[in-house]
């Protein structure tokens, strides 16, 4: 990676941690050790390819396929791909926003800017919110929300809740930045199809869950 500094700049105005800025570049040699520099990749269509190779679905995991790289993975060869293509996939964002005029001075400067600052703390600064009173909270208006609820909502199919699974794998590590302090595995838990954070689902046989 010719742009590997400027790469790390733009991990750390992501907000990645500075422990996830360095797995992020690690995996990225990585996948330069098989696949050569990832710029010429990225010039010639975007990465597609190695992304592509880099795809290792639930199915393959099951029937227990051979990868499509030749990358050497140590552990679960479904998470250790899902990990690499990830970091790939960053990297293509990375060079999309250079390509698109994204400039590390410019947004430092703007940054700097103490009008650029207020306005910034004047936009996210909430609104006071109307104070409401809930309904009352007897058993009668439980079911009566019950019912209504019932009547609009709706199963996921088994299909999508694998794509969850599958995304929840592959997209773990940028999941771990934002929740901070939290432990992401809590939530995302082995094979987990957890939608929201902290939101658990009975187990059940068929796939499926509603909300």
């Amino acid at each position: 990676m010719k742009l590997e500094n400027e790469f790390k700049k733009w991990l750390k105005k992501c907000r990645y941690s500075a422990k996830t800025v360095g797995n992020k570049i690690s995996n990225c040699r990585n996948v330069e050790k098989s696949y050569d520099d990832l710029d010429a990749h990225y010039e010639k269509d975007e990465c597609k390819t190695i992304i592509s190779e880099l795809t290792y679905s639930a199915d393959d995991a099951r029937e227990n396929r051979q990868s499509k790289h030749s990358i050497l993975i140590k552990g679960n060869q479904r998470t250790g791909s899902a990990t690499l293509k990830a970091a790939v996939r960053l990297y293509v964002a990375f060079r999309n926003d250079l390509k698109n005029g994204f400039s590390l001075e410019n947004r430092q400067k703007i940054s700097s800017n103490p009008n650029t600052k207020k306005e910034e703390k004047q936009k996210s600064t909430p609104k006071s919110l109307p104070h409401y009173e809930f309904p009352d909270n007897s058993k009668e208006v439980e079911e009566t929300i019950a019912i209504a609820l019932g009547k609009v909502c709706h199963f996921i199919q088994p299909q999508i809740v694998a794509k969850i699974r599958e995304a929840n794998i592959e997209f773990k590590e940028e999941f771990k930045a934002f929740c901070g302090n939290l432990d992401i595995d809590t939530f995302l838990f082995e094979d987990s199809d957890c939608v929201f954070p902290g939101v658990r689902r009975p187990i059940i046989n068929a796939l499926s869950f509603c909300v």
